[in-house]
């Protein structure tokens, strides 16, 4: 995600009324789309991708959102995380299709 988003929900918050579902502006005050943020969806994304719902972080799961400045930090980001993709796929799909094999795996059996 963006740096900006983060960085707009932390401006934001003052401005937010937190008995309101989503990230809602408290009354009288208007959200004027920018460049940065055109929708305070975003926000909300932001939040549901980082768990925000679950209060502890010791008990959030799949709650990892990396952020990046300029788009070449994106994509040199996602090219580290996927470049081995095909090697891997090759590697580790045809497996998958023995079901015997992965049955007694996970029965505690050897393969």
């Amino acid at each position: 995600m963006h740096e900006h988003v983060s960085i707009a929900r932390e401006l934001l918050k003052p401005y937010r009324d937190e008995k309101k579902p989503g990230f809602k502006f408290k009354d009288g005050i208007e959200f004027q789309k920018t460049p940065i943020l055109p929708d305070l969806r975003v926000l909300e994304l932001h939040e549901l991708a980082m768990r925000h719902d679950v209060p502890e972080i010791k008990h959030r799961k799949g709650n990892w959102v990396q952020s990046y400045g300029p788009d070449d930090d994106a994509r040199l980001f996602v090219t580290a995380q996927f470049r081995r993709y095909r090697e891997l796929a090759d590697k580790y799909l045809p497996k998958l299709k023995d079901t015997a094999a992965i049955r007694a795996k996970v029965k505690g059996g050897k393969s």
